[in-house]
């Protein structure tokens, strides 16, 4: 059988058909290459993360109470330093001034119990008993604070009690009077702080 015969025609065509399927080959290679070049040249992006930063604790104040005013009684009174005499078993007191309890908590926005305490009388606190809730206490402080607080709850109490020395909560003034037949319990004031601000005023 004879071998077919390849014209030149034929070999101009199949000569073209390699040179195609080579550029064609060229233009995935160097497409495929320039892409994988992008890729790597790219940044990677990370998401933001919103991060809240800690709540910064809140700066305590606090002071020696010197002055305490209940505007609904009319009262404007001084406070002295009042602790409990073991000899006599008796606190502080007299017939012109109120009396805060040393061991417990100095006026302040952060916890504790603030125990202020007077004879029951006209001049001091022997009118305690007619305050509503919602009245206004204030406690002036020797370093220039003014802590207003708000009346509340009340309650009668035994001697014995005790309980206002161990209170552990928000910042809080305890009012105190004697109370009942031949003063044989104690009436207690309790008020929740409202504000504290910078007195203007000096503490007379």
């Amino acid at each position: 059988m004879p071998t077919p015969r390849i014209t030149s025609r034929k070999l101009f065509i199949l000569a073209l058909a390699q040179i195609g399927l080579g550029l064609v080959l060229f233009a995935t290679y160097a497409y495929t290459t320039a892409r994988q070049q992008a890729l790597a040249a790219t940044p990677v992006i990370t998401p933001l993360v919103n991060i809240t930063p800690a709540e910064q604790p809140k700066t305590t104040i606090a002071g020696h109470p010197v002055r305490v005013r209940i505007p609904a009684l009319g009262l404007d009174l001084p406070v002295g330093d009042g602790s409990y005499d073991t000899t006599t078993n008796n606190w502080t007191l007299s017939n012109h001034s109120t009396y805060y309890a040393l061991p417990t908590a100095q006026p302040n926005n952060h916890a504790g119990n603030t125990l202020i305490y007077g004879h029951r009388l006209p001049n001091i606190f022997g009118n305690l008993h007619t305050l509503r809730p919602g009245t206004v206490a204030e406690v002036y402080t020797d370093n220039g604070y003014l802590f207003r607080y708000m009346l509340d709850s009340s309650e009668s109490v035994s001697p014995t009690d005790l309980s206002i020395f161990t209170y552990q909560g928000p910042p809080r003034l305890t009012l105190q009077t004697c109370s009942g037949a031949f003063d044989s319990e104690r009436r207690l004031q309790y008020f929740s702080l409202e504000s504290v601000t910078k007195n203007t005023q000096p503490n007379q």
